[in-house]
């Protein structure tokens, strides 16, 4: 199906990537197999050193709804993730990784759900993990069914979710309305800006879950999962590498304005303010560990500074 220039599609599918070429391939295949046919394809390339750049331009000269970019130089993985947000065109936008599957009936089965549920801002199906060479590995489950018309009792919902250690994203991997996620601040260059993404979706609309394994998420010792805080904060925008850093106290004071930035009521938002402290109590230790990392960074810096002084003729 040859997509009208002048008619926008109505799915938009943002795959960010950099130096993906041992899966990008699948993963470009398993959308252009996609029973839906409505979407364009935006593909922006990091800055890619290896063979990615050479894969998706040819991918891109075969199919008309594949649109090609690369970045001069590698912005981090959040900022391109969002320019595939800000070129998108549909009524609907997915995020698809580099290193992902999806089944062929993907889109249609959201699309269906999005569309006779004007009240909720997201669909997406359950996932299940593969390994590096697509061999199964579990079922987990996401467990984001959020479907209360009160936010705050969606709000509450998600907090007890990620707070019972459940970490999990893939509900980002489904498919959103592009006006709401447009409408919040994209997704952070920090620690866990992808739980705070969707802590603000939560406050806009239902999450619908659907009951099928549609998503393939691969894990696989390249990938993004294994990193610490601080090497994903760096993973999300290389400027962070070597700053001292506290990525939980990042985490929380996020999520505080995210609700703060939200449309809901101040008596609202009251209610929802006790979820967000309930994290420190949860999470005390890991609070703790970035306040003693952050010390022995300023210790060794000044040890440096004083070593560097003593140098100097």
């Amino acid at each position: 199906m040859t997509q009208a220039k002048d008619i926008p599609p109505r799915v938009s599918v943002g795959m960010p990537v950099y130096n993906g070429e041992r899966y990008v391939k699948a993963a470009l295949d398993a959308v252009l197999a996609q029973t839906f046919r409505d979407f364009e394809l935006i593909i922006s390339d990091n800055a890619s050193t290896d063979a990615t750049g050479e894969i998706c331009r040819e991918y891109a000269a075969r199919d008309p709804r594949i649109r090609y970019s690369r970045n001069d130089e590698n912005i981090g993985a959040a900022r391109n993730g969002n320019r595939t947000i800000q070129l998108a065109t549909g009524k609907y936008f997915k995020w698809a990784h580099h290193d992902d599957l999806c089944t062929p009936e993907f889109l249609a089965r959201c699309v269906e759900i999005l569309e006779q549920q004007p009240t909720a801002v997201l669909c997406y199906p359950q996932s299940r993990v593969i390994d590096e060479h697509g061999d199964f590995v579990s079922d987990p489950e996401d467990g984001l069914d959020l479907r209360a018309p009160d936010p705050v009792e969606r709000y509450r919902a998600f907090h007890r979710r990620y707070r019972g250690g459940n970490w999990w994203i893939n509900p980002l991997f489904g498919l959103m309305r592009t006006e709401a996620i447009k409408k919040t601040r994209l997704h952070g260059s920090y620690f866990a800006a992808d739980v705070v993404l969707l802590a603000e979706l939560a406050l806009m609309g239902e999450f619908h879950e659907l009951p099928e394994r549609l998503l393939y998420r691969r894990r696989h010792p390249e990938g993004s999962g294994n990193l610490d805080p601080w090497e994903m904060a760096a993973f999300e925008d290389p400027v962070n590498k070597g700053r001292i850093l506290l990525p939980r106290w990042k985490l929380l004071f996020e999520l505080a304005k995210a609700l703060q930035s939200s449309d809901l009521s101040l008596y609202d938002k009251l209610r929802c303010y006790p979820q967000i402290g309930l994290w420190f109590l949860r999470f005390f230790k890991g609070f703790v560990k970035d306040l003693l990392v952050a010390a022995k960074q300023i210790v060794r810096l000044f040890l440096q500074t004083l070593g560097n002084r003593a140098q100097r003729p």
